[in-house]
Formats: structure tokens, C-alpha cells, sequence
């Protein structure tokens, strides 16, 4: 606003406070370009209404939304509830069926001890036979060589009534070499452990005291355990590992 302008609003002034002329003239010049009283509060009445149907409406939606939020929980808890009821029954089926597994697996597993315990068995007897059967042909196989030698081997069968070798009456075989007034007692075995050269030396001295002459004790054995050869050495028993050998020790 320039100088002359404010000069002329202050003039105006004037003249409206001295005429009231002047001053209604000016009023209703206002009037036109501005809202009355009435109107303002025509307007706040209707800002105020606005805001409580806008109150009312967001009570309504609260309600409403508190009322749908309740159902869903109510909803979800339902659901869940459900769901832990199908985990349960689940879980009750899963447990059922893993004891009828352990059952099964429990009877299958004594089901293979039964049979591997008669296969055992079997095979135990199978070996013992085949044991028996490769011995006999190894006995006489060392028996054919040494006599091809000039060394007669028979049996010497006698019947041990005090328990002298096993304890008990039983009826002892041995094989026995005589040549030159030396009885040697043979044991001719595929294999050999401590415990045989100890029922050999028991032989032995019911050899000796039937017959009154002391053997020599000699053990052919293409296997000989370490602890039985030790024990032989240590009792004097000798012990051949083939027939050869045996022929190269008395025959020098």
C-alpha cells in the first residue's frame, strides 16, 4: 500500500466515525464482501454437526471393527484349538505306530538271533565234521609218509579207569611209533593249542606207567599256536611242523 492510499484509508476513517452516513454506507459496502456473525455461526454449527456424525461414525466403526476383531480371534482360537486337537491326534497315531515299528523290529531282531544262532549251530557242526574229516586225511597222510620211511605207527587203546588224562574213566587212543627200542607217542593234528600238548603229556605218563617205559612225546602239526609251542619246549615236547622235518630230526 502506497503513501496517498494509506492517506486516503485514514481520511476515510475519519469521515465514517463523524457521518454515520458515511459509516452505514461503508458497512454494507463491507457486508457484500465478507460473512456476517450469523454466518460464521452457521457455519461452526454446521462444522460442529459434521464433527459429531464424524464421532458417531467412529464409534460405530470401533464397535463394529471391535465386534469383527472378536469373531476373528474367536475364530482363530477355534482354529487352533483344532489344529493342536489334529497335532495330538497325530502325534498319539505317529507314537502308536512307531511302538508297533519297535515291536516288529524287536520281533524281526530275535527272529535273525534265532536263525543266525541255528546257522551258527550248523556251521559249527559243519566245521566240526569237516574238522574231523581233515584231520583223519592229514593223520593218515603222516602216518603213509613215515612208514614209506621205515616207521610203523599203530594205535595204542587203553582204558584210563583213574582219570590219569581227562579226569574221569574214559578209554585213550594214541598213536604210537616203535623203532629200536624207542616208543615215541605221536599226536598228529591239523592244529594245535597249549591245551593239547597238555593232555599229550598226561598220555604220556599213563604210557609210561602201563607200559614202564618212558616216550618221547612228539607233536606234527602244520599249525602250531605260539603259546603251545612255548609250552611244548618248556615241558619237552617235540614239535614238527611237516613230516620232512620230522624225518631230518631222527634220521641224523
Amino acid at each position: 500500500m502506497t503513501s496517498e492510499e494509506e492517506k486516503l484509508m485514514l481520511r476515510l476513517i475519519e469521515l465514517a466515525k463523524k457521518k454515520p452516513s458515511i459509516r452505514m454506507a461503508l458497512y454494507e459496502l463491507l457486508m457484500e464482501h465478507f460473512v456476517t456473525r450469523d454466518e460464521i455461526k452457521q457455519i461452526l454449527d454446521e462444522i460442529r454437526k459434521m464433527r459429531e456424525d464424524f464421532n458417531r461414525e467412529m464409534i460405530n466403526l470401533r464397535r463394529d471393527l471391535s465386534d469383527k476383531m472378536t469373531e476373528m480371534r474367536e475364530d482363530f482360537n477355534k482354529r487352533i484349538q483344532s489344529l493342536e486337537q489334529r497335532m495330538l491326534e497325530m502325534r498319539e497315531d505317529f507314537n502308536k505306530r512307531i511302538q508297533s515299528l519297535e515291536q516288529r523290529m524287536l520281533e524281526m531282531r530275535e527272529d535273525f538271533n534265532k536263525q543266525m544262532q541255528m546257522f551258527r549251530e550248523q556251521l559249527s557242526a559243519l566245521g566240526t565234521r569237516w574238522g574231523l574229516l581233515a584231520e583223519d586225511a592229514f593223520r593218515e597222510g603222516i602216518k603213509g609218509i613215515l612208514e614209506r620211511y621205515g616207521f610203523h605207527v599203530e594205535k595204542w587203546e587203553y582204558y584210563d579207569s583213574e582219570g590219569i588224562v581227562y579226569g574221569a574213566p574214559s578209554v585213550i587212543d594214541v598213536d604210537v611209533l616203535i623203532k629200536d627200542n624207542m616208543h615215541m607217542l605221536i599226536e598228529i593234528k591239523a592244529s594245535v593249542d597249549k591245551s593239547d600238548v597238555a593232555e599229550l603229556i598226561r598220555i604220556g605218563a599213563l604210557y609210561e606207567k602201563v607200559s614202564k617205559v618212558k616216550p618221547i612225546l612228539v607233536i606234527i602239526s602244520p599249525f602250531v599256536r605260539k603259546r603251545a609251542k612255548e609250552f611244548a619246549k618248556k615241558m619237552g615236547v617235540l614239535v614238527f611242523t611237516s613230516s620232512d622235518e620230522f624225518m631230518r630230526h631222527f634220521s641224523s
